[in-house]
């Protein structure tokens, strides 16, 4: 019985291996990511304000 056990504990092993790499494709592939990068400047003196929004709006 403990052969029988070892031996389907290797044949679950041997399929888990085989499907890890294959993960991130089985997921869902059209995730959308937005990212903002905000720069903001300022001079007090003579009020000056320098803003710079990036926004990377890409689709993976």
């Amino acid at each position: 019985m403990s052969e029988q056990l070892t031996g389907w504990l290797q044949v679950v092993i041997g399929v888990v291996a085989l499907l890890l790499p294959f993960l991130p494709v089985l997921r869902k592939s059209n995730q959308r990511h937005v990212r903002t990068v905000r720069h903001s400047h300022w001079k007090i003196g003579g009020i000056e304000r320098t803003r710079l929004d990036l926004t990377d709006d890409s689709q993976s």
